[in-house]
């Protein structure tokens, strides 16, 4: 595989049975890779509210966001979550959403390809 779609580290992973297995990270790159190749569009319903709560000077310890992937006819295909606590980026906001977005985008196209089995998104080494 390209390390485009994946990078070249992997986690470990012991299971009861005295086997050992690797996973290879799934990064965002990937996740944009696979979605312009099936003509997937990617859509974040939750910005909306999200947005709200900033403007009203509402500041949550946690920023959440759903990612919707759909086809062309507007088909919700697959859905994923993501969220950051503001204190993990020292209080700054953006990056905190741009960070959610990225992980509920990754969460949506693991979940549409049946991918984890093969790839994980959170790498705990």
């Amino acid at each position: 595989m390209d390390s485009v779609i994946f990078e070249r580290r992997y986690r470990l992973r012991f299971y009861s049975n005295q086997t050992w297995t690797f996973k290879a990270q799934f990064i965002q790159t990937g996740a944009e890779k696979i979605c312009g190749m099936l003509g997937i569009t990617v859509h974040f319903p939750s910005l909306k509210e999200t947005e709200q709560a900033f403007l009203q000077g509402l500041i949550p310890e946690y920023v959440m966001v759903r990612c919707e992937l759909k086809n062309i006819h507007g088909q919700t295909l697959a859905d994923g979550v993501g969220a950051r606590s503001l204190k993990q980026d020292y209080g700054d906001i953006n990056k905190s959403l741009k960070m959610a977005e990225k992980s509920a985008h990754i969460d949506s196209v693991l979940r549409l390809a049946g991918l984890s089995e093969v790839f994980t998104q959170d790498l705990e080494i």
